[in-house]
């Protein structure tokens, strides 16, 4: 399987990305508690080979400071809109005009504004475990220690960050604290303004909740479809693997079939 990596040089930082594959692209965006790594390894699941295999070209790259790209002391209020200000400078570096985004988790919720503010760049989204909004609750979730991650997915982390491990997971801490706080929406109340195709999907089991919020925003968004899974937990990805994997291979096919890419 062929694969590229290298970075791409921003004002003051640099992100680190890795592409394979070769076919229509898909743009993954990892989780505020995961890097690049998580998406495509036996840990978690390699869904980035599992695409390849499909025939796609998979995109992925480290958000700033996660991984192996620059560090940051604090993660910015912004964080949402400026990883995707950073995803669409990253297709622009690699001359893609137009992806499916596929987020996890806070990936998720950066598909989604993907969507918002650059839509001609957006053919589709699929957000597994997204929210638009933090609770009281979630922090709650996230603090308790019988919700800690799999051993599996925590020696991930810590080999994909290293001495940033520690401080990038206080820094989410205080990031996700903040926009409980200042009851910001993470979509900047323009869910509506998505007009691609959309595929939402959550768990009843999650930790965070969020199942309740993804119907929500299957209110709001035109075209979205919304699948919750019984049990499970956060995300729908590695916790019910066939079954996203299924739902993610049907809405695949007939996105590209409707665009006639298939």
């Amino acid at each position: 399987m062929r694969q590229e990596e290298g970075y791409l040089e921003r004002d003051d930082y640099r992100l680190f990305y890795q592409t394979w594959g070769r076919g229509f692209p898909i743009l993954l965006l990892h989780n505020a508690t995961g890097s690049a790594l998580f998406m495509n390894h036996s840990a978690t699941w390699r869904l980035g080979q599992w695409l390849a295999e499909q025939q796609y070209q998979v995109i992925v790259f480290d958000q700033h400071g996660f991984g192996k790209s620059s560090p940051q002391k604090a993660l910015r209020l912004d964080f949402f809109q400026k990883n995707a200000e950073d995803a669409v400078a990253l297709l622009d570096h690699l001359k893609i005009s137009q992806v499916v985004v596929l987020g996890v988790g806070e990936g998720g919720t950066i598909a989604l504004n993907l969507a918002i503010k650059y839509p001609e760049r957006v053919l589709a989204v699929v957000a597994d475990s997204a929210g638009y909004y933090v609770t009281e609750a979630m922090l709650e979730a996230d603090a308790d220690p019988d919700n800690a991650p799999p051993p599996a997915w925590q020696q991930l982390w810590e080999e994909a960050h290293g001495d940033k491990a520690e401080p990038l997971s206080e820094a989410r801490t205080n990031l996700l604290r903040a926009l409980a706080e200042q009851k910001i929406d993470l979509c900047q109340a323009q869910l509506s303004e998505i007009k691609c195709p959309t595929l939402l999907m959550a768990c009843t089991g999650d930790i965070y909740q969020l199942s309740g919020q993804n119907k929500e925003m299957g209110q709001l968004i035109p075209y979205a479809i919304v699948k919750i899974f019984r049990g499970g937990d956060h995300p729908v990805m590695w916790n019910l693997t066939p079954q996203f994997e299924q739902e993610l291979g049907n809405f695949l096919t007939q996105t590209l079939k409707v665009r006639g890419e298939e």
